[in-house]
């Protein structure tokens, strides 16, 4: 429900509550010892009462009207589905209005599924679990197609461990978003005894920073890689950043679309750029801007 009809309601049944208070002031009005006024004020009561308990049935329909109409499911659904699209694939406002909306209808089916699985899951058999499945499946391997998995080592990069134990593990193995992600990595052919390594613990990389260095002699190093990114950034120029349509999963990587972008940091005249990575990641970020705009950066990471 939006905000404005959220405070709606609740002006309402404030106002609900206050409402006694009115045959108080009326009362102050009354000359006690006048059996004239005396009269008045019980003539006044009762009419107050058929009307506050007309009132009263009007505001809890009233309320409750506005509160089953504003939190439809399916409608909530659909703009979830579409906001998802909106990031998954950045050009999808030029689609065929046909197939936009035919991925749309097959979004929002599928986010009821997920909410009525989450409200009920007692009653979700095996089949709905794996229908539900297949639409978190799609985003995990979307996601897992823009990281580095291995590095020369021939072990987990720490860009895909920051990426895995970010994942949520449900109550149920075979249904949990990480048991999706091994079970990708051992129908792509990854050794079974390297991901059987990370199932049921928690590895943590080690923390980095970022320093870049301009031919000019100024070094940025902040306390962060993410700072480092943006102070980098902001000295480049975000417009000729922007310039290079750059996207990172599905999204543009620097926009002002806050509906748009999550996970992200300031820059300058109010844009925002996607953080949700790692170090590594923004280091290959930082190269690829430097080796389009021809920048000879020097960017290395450094363990603290």
């Amino acid at each position: 429900m939006t905000e404005r009809v959220e405070k709606f309601v609740t002006d309402l049944k404030q106002l609900s509550n206050q409402l006694s208070e009115m045959r108080d002031y009326y009362w102050l009005d009354i000359d006690r010892s006048s059996d004239a006024d005396r009269q008045k004020g019980i003539l006044f009561d009762e009419k107050f009462e058929k009307v506050n308990e007309l009132f009263q049935k009007t505001e809890k329909s009233v309320c409750k009207f506005l509160e089953d109409a504003f939190n439809d499911p399916e409608r909530e659904a659909r703009k979830k589905a579409i906001k998802l699209l909106y990031e998954e694939f950045p050009n999808f406002k030029d689609w065929n209005e046909d197939a936009k909306n035919a991925l749309i209808e097959k979004y929002t089916k599928d986010l009821l599924k997920a909410n009525t699985l989450i409200a009920n899951p007692l009653k979700a058999n095996t089949k709905q679990i794996d229908e539900n499945l297949g639409f978190s499946k799609r985003k995990i391997f979307a996601e897992l197609q823009n990281l580095t998995i291995l590095t020369e080592a021939n072990v987990f990069s720490n860009e895909f461990m920051e990426f895995y134990n970010s994942l949520d593990q449900t109550s149920s193995t075979h249904n949990s978003q990480k048991f999706i992600v091994r079970n990708y990595l051992l129908e792509n052919g990854y050794d079974a005894e390297l991901v059987n390594s990370i199932k049921g613990r928690f590895q943590k990389s080690k923390p980095s920073r970022l320093i870049v260095s301009f031919s000019d002699g100024t070094d940025i190093c902040g306390n962060s890689a993410t700072k480092t990114l943006t102070e980098t950034i902001n000295k480049i120029g975000v417009e000729k950043v922007i310039g290079l349509n750059l996207t990172f999963r599905n999204a543009p990587y620097i926009s002002n679309d806050r509906e748009l972008m999550r996970n992200c940091a300031l820059l300058n005249n109010g844009y925002l750029v996607n953080t949700h990575s790692s170090s590594i990641t923004k280091k290959k970020q930082l190269e690829e801007i430097s080796q389009k705009l021809n920048l000879n950066l020097k960017i290395d990471i450094i363990e603290v």
